[in-house]
């Protein structure tokens, strides 16, 4: 569809296309995007994370982090959170409000096992991420997984595109039954 942009459907398909696409491409500009949490202190917290799967169908989205991080300390004290893409071959902006919900149980292992090795081997750094250390390179990569499968639950999505000559922007949520509704850029 050439003219994705000009219909509430075809910008919500397009956001999941592109979504999916990153998912499944390590190097689409939709496989990283921010992840924005409520710190300890109330203030925001954002970082980069690679989304890892997409179901369109379930409005799920998955990443990974190491259990042990800040971030997941502060996704189990309060799991609202904020998914932020920016998709430059298609002058999209993706923001993704959602529900989150950490697991590492054995279910979450086979999750992990589709990661390929490089990236597997974050779980395994010692000493915990964030943790202080005397050089930049005074960490290593022990054998234990400390691997938590982040599933984030769609609440809302709000799409920008900075097209020309005009721009569009829609909201799309679980209050509005997913129908969408055109809102100013």
């Amino acid at each position: 569809m050439d003219n994705w942009q000009d219909d509430l459907t075809g910008f919500w398909e397009k956001a999941w296309d592109v979504l999916a696409y990153g998912a499944a491409h390590a190097g689409s500009t939709a496989r990283l995007c921010a992840l924005a949490t409520v710190g300890p202190d109330g203030g925001a917290e954002a970082r980069t994370v690679a989304l890892r799967n997409v179901d369109p169908t379930a409005r799920m989205l998955g990443i990974t982090t190491d259990r042990r991080t800040p971030k997941a300390s502060e996704l189990v004290a309060n799991p609202r959170a904020t998914l932020l893409f920016w998709v430059p071959e298609h002058n999209l902006q993706i923001r993704a409000r959602v529900m989150i919900e950490l697991s590492h149980t054995p279910e979450a292992q086979g999750f992990l096992d589709a990661i390929p090795e490089r990236a597997r081997s974050v779980f395994r750094v010692e000493p915990v991420p964030g943790s202080s250390i005397a050089d930049a390179d005074d960490y290593r990569h022990g054998t234990q997984d400390h691997f938590a499968q982040i599933t984030a639950s769609l609440r809302e999505m709000d799409l920008v595109w900075l097209g020309t000559p005009r721009h569009r922007r829609a909201v799309y949520g679980v209050e509005g039954d997913w129908g969408g509704q055109w809102i100013s850029p």
